[in-house]
């Protein structure tokens, strides 16, 4: 045929090939300049339940009996990023004798999520169940269960909640503003408090915050759950939650309501509640996950490689960058009853839901991370 010659029109069958054939050269030319230090494709992450509930068997991914440097227990750790220093800050609560109010708080730092150090005494009289929240404009917000009454059997609580103006005020246990919440709901205990909502304004007396809490329901001598909102670091009402109430005993926890933990993970709200079953039993504590999009509740099964562990409770779940820089990782606390080893237990997992990368620490601090 000349070259010059009129060529047919290319059938279907063709055209087809053609653009198969020119697909695949722009795939193969993609793979040739792809860099070689791209990350591995991202796997999905287990459901938001194994996460949680599985305890990693690798030896830097556990802690079982958590301690800080100095032998000090980490009950009931609550972990943010520490926005200045780099690695974490980390609030928990630790004995300092065999009274029912013998407890201090304390602040600990971190670089990997799994070693802690000791940085500072918060309360040295009675504080438990401490929770640290980060302001935009540098400062922190410490809330607490405070024993401020106590008999040789009995101790009586109301949360303190306190304003540290800076992390260099944090970290030397110098704070500002503060104020003693009465009780409203219970002649005995209300406590365990959570930051469910900052409405911050730079300046305490005109922020309002949105507490999670519990109360002792008198009689009964169970705790059960509440919400409360302080305006102003002065104006305090609570209510009783009669939803997660009829939620958890609708689960088999007819008895108390503790502690609980908000959390996101690929894009869905979570809460990790903590509730016993039977009054007065410390084998009976368990974990419930709420799924707040889906409205599902269900008990979270927690397994320490083939150990079920039996009784649980005090969690504290918290998604964070991860400490390599790259990511973000699940950290999950909680205290052990049951079986041995009883105590603080610790466990973290990379998450899958980012492409590695995307999450890391630059020179200003931590880039590309979505809020958790």
């Amino acid at each position: 045929m000349r070259r010059d010659a009129p060529r047919p029109a290319p059938t279907r069958r063709r055209r087809r090939i053609r653009a198969a054939l020119a697909l695949l050269a722009v795939v193969a030319l993609a793979a040739l300049l792809r860099p070689t230090d791209d990350p591995a494709p991202v796997t999905a992450d287990p459901p938001a339940d194994v996460l949680l509930s599985r305890v990693p068997q690798e030896p830097d991914a556990a802690r079982r009996s958590a301690h800080d440097g100095d032998g000090r227990p980490l009950a009931g750790l609550q972990v943010i990023v520490d926005p200045v220093g780099g690695g974490y800050l980390g609030v928990h609560f630790f004995p300092t004798g065999s009274g029912p109010a013998d407890f201090a708080v304390a602040l600990v730092h971190s670089p990997d999520l799994m070693t802690w150090g000791h940085v500072a005494v918060l309360d040295r009289d009675g504080g438990n169940m401490p929770v640290l929240h980060a302001l935009p404009d540098g400062g922190f917000l410490l809330a607490y269960e405070d024993y401020v009454e106590a008999t040789r059997n009995n101790a009586r609580s109301r949360i303190r909640v306190r304003h540290y103006p800076d992390r260099d005020a944090l970290l030397h246990a110098r704070g500002g503003a503060e104020v003693l919440l009465p009780r409203t709901l219970s002649r005995n205990n209300e406590g365990t408090p959570s930051f469910d909502a900052v409405a911050w304004t730079g300046d305490p007396t005109t922020s309002t915050l949105r507490l999670g809490l519990h109360y002792n329901a008198g009689s009964t001598g169970v705790d059960r759950r509440a919400r409360g909102t302080l305006r102003g670091f002065a104006r305090w009402t609570a209510t009783p939650d009669p939803v997660v109430t009829a939620r958890l005993r609708a689960l088999g926890f007819a008895a108390s309501h503790g502690k609980r933990t908000h959390l996101t993970i690929a894009g869905r709200p979570l809460t990790v509640h903590e509730a016993q079953r039977r009054r007065g039993d410390m084998a009976g504590w368990g974990l419930v996950l709420e799924d707040r999009a889906a409205g599902t509740w269900r008990t979270l099964a927690v397994q320490d490689g083939t150990t079920p562990v039996t009784s649980i409770g005090v969690p504290e779940a918290t998604v964070l960058p991860a400490p390599d820089g790259l990511g973000r990782m699940l950290l999950v606390a909680t205290y052990r009853f049951a079986p041995d080893p009883v105590g603080p237990m610790l466990h973290r997992v990379r998450l899958a839901d980012l492409p590695r990368g995307l999450c890391r620490r630059g020179l200003g601090g931590w880039v590309g991370c979505p809020a958790p």
